[in-house]
């Protein structure tokens, strides 16, 4: 039962969005009942989650008044509530983490909704929706950033959780100096080439890299490329490469090994596709005069990463890059129309490869 002398979190009755880089960039967070995080990415949510953790229990060393709850479309939003109603143990507050909100039936948000009107003033409860699942989610869906609307600006904050290209670029620096690492801006910049910016996929790497690297202070982009080789984003930027140069043996086995890890034949076509638009982009930076360090420069990637490019990009005439578009724009048509993937794609990888 609520008692009337539980402390309260204090709140203004308009709320401005806080951002995750924001946050991460040291930006206090404000004191609310209701913080409703919006994104696609488990490890800003691991994050956020251990941010709010030390925010509001620091007088709370056991977690005791710390409630996780992970949703299904069976979860009910009386359970929820509940839990926000009891009073803390020897705590100011009671922390209440809601993860994949967005499963929950849309009839059980909307009672969240009017409890949430009016929540106890001592639980802090923090929503964790995916976006992403959102976007093919029916009507049947609780959908908090819309749902919740009102209940966010009366006592609550949003924080989307989406990162930059040069925002996560910058994470991946300071995660290396709070390991006291000196990384070189182009192993910052292969790094991302290689493994993309997933949050969760690049912490990973950098754990083990700095594992790697053990009392060395100074990482290298050779560093990088001994310890990102085997993964699948590896695979793929070695796939692209072998078909840019033509090498139809070697990326028939690379596509192999990234169909039995099931890597879905419409993600290696948006590579293709990215990486044969690089290459238009550097023929045509090579035919205006331009040498390797300005087109890397220009094109804002890794000078590695474009003197690897630059040999493929030599090799393909304009007609050719006419044909490997039009090429990938149908074999997207065949997939999406239901033919066989594996025969679309092995035409479509040989037809690519042998273009001059």
């Amino acid at each position: 039962m609520r008692k009337a002398s539980s402390p309260k979190t204090e709140h203004k009755t308009e709320t401005k969005s806080l951002t995750f880089p924001e946050i991460l960039a040291g930006k206090k967070i404000p004191d609310k009942n209701l913080y409703v995080i919006s994104g696609s990415d488990p490890f800003a949510f691991s994050e956020l989650e251990r941010i709010f953790t030390a925010k509001f229990l620091s007088d709370d060393p056991s977690l005791f008044n710390r409630v996780r709850i992970d949703c299904t479309a069976n979860t009910k939003a009386a359970v929820i509530s509940a839990a926000c109603e009891e009073y803390p143990f020897g705590s100011a507050h009671r922390l209440i983490i809601v993860s994949y909100a967005h499963k929950m039936k849309s009839e059980e948000g909307e009672k969240l909704r009017k409890y949430l009107d009016d929540p106890a003033p001592s639980s802090v409860i923090v929503i964790f929706e995916d976006e992403e699942e959102l976007k093919s989610a029916g009507s049947s869906k609780f959908y908090p950033s819309r749902v919740l609307r009102a209940e966010i600006k009366k006592h609550g904050l949003y924080i989307p959780c989406t990162m930059g290209f040069y925002e996560i670029k910058n994470w991946i620096k300071s995660r290396f100096d709070e390991e006291r690492k000196d990384i070189e801006q182009h192993a910052v910049n292969l790094l991302q080439e290689m493994i993309g910016n997933n949050m969760w996929d690049l912490n990973q790497e950098i754990e083990k890299i700095i594992l790697y690297v053990g009392d060395r202070n100074n990482v290298r982009s050779k560093d990088v490329e001994t310890i990102t080789s085997g993964r699948p984003q590896s695979k793929m930027y070695n796939l692209t490469e072998r078909i840019g140069m033509g090498d139809i043996s070697s990326s028939m086995k690379i596509y192999d090994e990234l169909i039995r890890e099931k890597t879905p034949p419409i993600m290696i076509l948006g590579s293709l596709n990215s990486h044969f638009s690089l290459l238009y982009n550097i023929n045509r930076l090579l035919a205006q005069g331009e040498n390797g360090d300005n087109i890397a420069k220009k094109l804002k990637k890794h000078q590695f990463f474009i003197k690897k490019c630059v040999p493929q990009a030599q090799r393909l005439t304009e007609l050719s890059f006419e044909t490997i578009f039009d090429l990938l724009a149908r074999a997207d048509g065949g997939l999406k129309s239901g033919l066989d993937e594996r025969n679309v794609m092995e035409l479509t990888l040989i037809q690519i490869c042998r273009q001059r």
